[in-house]
């Protein structure tokens, strides 16, 4: 009899390993930790920004998740290895980061052109690792898909609306145009990364990092904060991508071996 399709008792490691994976997807947002460090709220500033400086940023975020969409599907084929990047280390990849953010921080806003594609790419490059670790097969075009997907998910604010915020209300919200862009790159190959399909993706995808983008940038202006808090502040950034890919590929490997259903049903009691 195959006993995961009677829904096994999860062993008391995996049972840790969900808790400790809700803390880390449920756990404070980017906005409340850079409140933390820098001791000012910003959430009202990041909302007053001028509407021009909004719809720079909105282009920025896109193009730069269009780079990182380039990068990781040049991973898809496993017989060719040099079409693999260099996936870094977890601890270099936050180190350069932290050297990026401090270029934004010099620079200030207008920087951030410069600093977020080359940002976005260390970050999916530590996802990649993550992911890999947890045992996904990182040639796949949906792990591919899924590293993307982290960008999404944010922690949980004050405002946050448990129904609409919550790790696997996001992933619904994902999902279909995440099934549909998977189908989409099986069918017609790497040459149609900028399709529309995809491109509705990365819609869904930038309408919550870029909030997280506007309290970073918001957080780089700041005068008292400069180049060095520029470091600081992308390190706490790539560092709050980390730990959520960290939580949605463990609860992805916990899914593999108990089912979706019951992995799900065992979250959201927690």
């Amino acid at each position: 009899m195959n006993t995961k399709s009677q829904n096994p008792t999860l062993t008391p490691a995996d049972l840790d390993l969900l808790i400790q994976s809700k803390e880390l997807l449920e756990g404070p947002s980017f906005l409340i930790k850079l409140t933390h460090l820098i001791g000012k709220p910003l959430e009202s500033l990041s909302k007053a920004l001028p509407q021009v400086a909004q719809d720079k940023m909105a282009i920025v975020v896109s193009k730069s998740l269009e780079k990182a969409l380039n990068v990781a599907i040049k991973t898809i084929k496993q017989d060719d290895s040099s079409e693999l990047p260099s996936i870094s280390t977890s601890k270099r990849n936050t180190l350069a980061a932290g050297v990026t953010g401090a270029l934004g921080g010099f620079l200030g806003y207008p920087g951030l052109s410069i600093e977020l594609p080359v940002t976005t790419i260390l970050i999916l490059r530590s996802i990649l690792q993550i992911a890999q670790e947890q045992g996904e097969d990182i040639y796949e075009v949906e792990t591919k898909l899924q590293c993307l997907s982290i960008f999404a998910l944010g922690g949980k604010t004050s405002s946050d609306d448990g129904a609409e915020t919550g790790y696997y209300a996001i992933r619904v919200a994902l999902s279909q145009t995440l099934g549909e862009s998977v189908k989409h790159l099986a069918e017609h190959g790497i040459s149609q990364s900028s399709s529309p399909i995809l491109m509705r993706f990365l819609v869904k995808i930038a309408a919550r990092f870029g909030i997280q983008v506007s309290e970073k940038a918001v957080a780089q202006m700041i005068p008292v904060v400069g180049a060095v808090g520029g470091a600081t502040i992308n390190t706490l950034f790539i560092q709050h991508f980390q730990k959520m890919a960290s939580g949605h590929f463990a609860i992805r490997r916990l899914e593999r071996t108990y089912g979706k259903e019951q992995i799900q049903a065992l979250y959201e009691k927690l």
